[in-house]
């Protein structure tokens, strides 16, 4: 899985808190995920993007667990069986 861009910048804060002599008051600056992926473009597709508002609200437990209960309504009133999934 690759990082978020979230653990990213947090990963770089803490090597800039070990590299600053002043205990890491340094810190990761708003634009740097773009310049990094700029100067490393073969990273690009493997850092994760932000999830979108539609695939947000499809981890939302409720509407899983309301799928999940209809499946098994729907295997039983088919008679499906878990070998024949």
């Amino acid at each position: 899985m690759p990082p978020r861009w979230q653990h990213l910048v947090d990963l770089v804060g803490i090597i800039l808190g070990h590299w600053t002599d002043h205990g890491g008051e340094e810190s990761v600056g708003k634009q740097f995920i773009n310049r990094f992926l700029k100067h490393h473009p073969e990273l690009r597709k493997r850092v994760a993007r932000p999830l979108s508002s539609q695939q947000a609200s499809a981890t939302n437990f409720s509407s899983i667990n309301y799928f999940f209960d209809l499946l098994a309504e729907v295997k039983s009133q088919f008679k499906i069986y878990p070998r024949n999934i």
